[in-house]
């Protein structure tokens, strides 16, 4: 009987052992080919998840603010004062103070699910409208380099409507919420008097 040679099978042994360790690192790329080939198609709604939580989160965060400012100011007996500087002012104060808080829209329905609709009609009017303007400030500009100018002021400027408050037209009404809430709050507080006695 012939004796069995351990180097031999030692060798064979280890050849197996790094052919089953690659088979199975080939087998894991290929698994992870098909699985992105797979989700090619697919929706993938981490990153949803992870955006709604982190609004979820902010939404939060500034209702507390707001909680604690008004228990501040109900502590301190802060009365809040507002003032008109004409009467259309005085009208939209009263539609802000009326309007009540939780309401989708603002009075005047200054939320705009599609302000790209009207961008070029309103490019044009503020182009005809500035251009004499641009005109007597730089006389030696081309038409070319004029309309740039404007352009570049037009894309900064508040009457762009992709500048004003708007929403996508498929937004949450949470989302619509809290815009409006966002815009009732800086509006009234562009019609709040700033007390001078306090200081000083």
């Amino acid at each position: 009987m012939k004796g069995v040679n351990q180097k031999a099978t030692a060798a064979k042994e280890r050849k197996l052992a790094a052919k089953a360790e690659k088979d199975a690192k080939e087998a894991q790329i290929k698994e992870a080919q098909a699985a992105k080939e797979w989700a090619v198609g697919a929706k993938d709604t981490s990153k949803k998840e992870a955006e709604a939580a982190k609004k979820a989160e902010k939404l939060l965060k500034q209702q507390a603010a707001r909680e604690e400012l008004a228990a501040e100011e109900k502590a301190l007996g802060v009365k809040q004062e507002f003032q008109a500087r004409s009467v259309s002012d005085a009208f939209e104060l009263l539609d802000l103070a009326n309007a009540k808080s939780g309401t989708k829209t603002l009075p005047g329905g200054k939320i705009d699910r599609h302000p790209e609709r009207r961008a070029k009609a309103a490019w044009n009017a503020y182009f005809e409208r500035e251009l004499p303007v641009v005109k007597k400030e730089h006389p030696g500009l081309r038409r070319t380099q004029m309309q740039q100018l404007l352009w570049r002021r037009w894309q900064k400027s508040p009457e762009n409507p992709m500048n004003q408050a708007s929403l996508s037209f498929n937004a949450s009404q949470e989302e619509e919420m809290e815009l409006a809430e966002n815009l009732k709050s800086s509006n009234l507080e562009s019609f709040k008097v700033k007390n001078s006695s306090s200081e000083g």
